[in-house]
Formats: structure tokens, C-alpha cells, sequence
């Protein structure tokens, strides 16, 4: 009969109640990580689909060439 390799199990370096209370220190931090991570993409998500956001680049991307074409025919109606 062999013996199994600890290597193989997620938690077999833990042998000592401090390194219990390390791992879940560690885990508990790994959480509040994935969590702010998660905020943050939902607030980039956010921003990009939001309202005003959509309202911007829409003027920027159609009316604000249709009024710059505007204002330089106009010029060219004045100097003629």
C-alpha cells in the first residue's frame, strides 16, 4: 500500500492553527479582492451605458459634424 501525496489536496501545508487562521485570513482578503473587482467592472459597465454617456457620443458622433458643416457653409455664403 502506498501512501497518498499531500501535494494533491488544496489545503495539506495547513498543520497548525496559526496556519488555519492564515489561510482564512488570506481567503477572506481574496474575497473582498474578487468583490472590489467586481465593482469595478459594474461601475465601468455602468458608465458606458449610461444615459448622458450614450447622449454625448451620439451629439459628438452626428450633430456635431452636421453643425460644423452648417457653420462652414455659412462661412463660405458670407465670403462669397
Amino acid at each position: 500500500m502506498t501512501m497518498k501525496n499531500n501535494n494533491t489536496y488544496q489545503y495539506s501545508e495547513i498543520s497548525t492553527l496559526e496556519d488555519f487562521r492564515l489561510e482564512k485570513e488570506r481567503l477572506i482578503l481574496q474575497r473582498k479582492l474578487i468583490e472590489l473587482k467586481l465593482n469595478l467592472s459594474y461601475l465601468l459597465i455602468s458608465k458606458v451605458f449610461s444615459v448622458s454617456n450614450l447622449i454625448f457620443s451620439l451629439a459628438k458622433e452626428f450633430i456635431l459634424p452636421k453643425i460644423s458643416d452648417f457653420l462652414g457653409s455659412l462661412i463660405k455664403k458670407v465670403e462669397n
